[in-house]
This record gives structure tokens, C-alpha cells and sequence, in this order.
């Protein structure tokens, strides 16, 4: 199983990268690294569910906001607010059974 906020938190604060007094480049350089880090341990998690399950397996992946636009103070206000209402879904199916999903997803 996944680790809760609070467990992954205390068990990965050293790796984690905080933001705050960076520059923009520093920021997206940070950002990315951080990001590399992030999908590195949803692998790991992934292929173990996939891995212990005796049954077949529905994963579903979902953020709960998008990106923060304050370090990109140069977009347009309209698009920072596109982009923070902006979500990650990612859907594993058994089978690959993806017929029954809607197009938008």
C-alpha cells in the first residue's frame, strides 16, 4: 500500500525540496528534480500493488490541484487559474479495458 501524507512526509523530508527564496530558474530546476523524485516512488508503489495483488487490480492516480502560478508572474492571471484548477487523473485498468472511460479522461 501507499504511504499517507503525514508517513511519507516524515520518512522522505530529507529528498523533498522546498520552495520558498528560489528564483525562477532555481525554482524550475527544483521543481523537476523533485518531480523525477515524486514519479520514482509512484512507480515503486505501483509495482508493488500490481506485484502483491491475487486479484485483477483498478489503480487510479488523481492530484488534488495543478501547479501554483506565483513563480510564473509573467502568465496571464486567466491561465494561472486554468492551470491551478488543472488535475492529474491516470487510470490502470486489468486488461487494458479502457473502453468504458470517457474521451475527456
Amino acid at each position: 500500500g501507499g504511504l499517507t501524507r503525514d508517513e511519507y512526509l516524515k520518512k522522505y523530508r530529507e529528498q523533498l525540496i522546498f520552495i520558498r527564496g528560489l528564483t525562477r530558474d532555481e525554482y524550475l530546476k527544483k521543481y523537476r528534480e523533485q518531480l523525477i523524485f515524486i514519479n520514482s516512488k509512484i512507480k515503486e508503489t505501483v509495482n508493488d500493488i500490481l506485484s502483491k495483488s491475487d486479484c485483477p487490480t483498478i489503480i487510479i492516480l488523481q492530484s488534488d490541484h495543478g501547479p501554483h502560478g506565483s513563480m510564473l508572474k509573467r502568465e496571464d492571471p486567466d491561465n494561472q487559474f486554468k492551470r491551478r484548477l488543472s488535475i492529474f487523473n491516470a487510470y490502470y485498468l486489468p486488461n487494458n479495458d479502457y473502453i468504458n472511460l470517457y474521451e475527456s479522461l
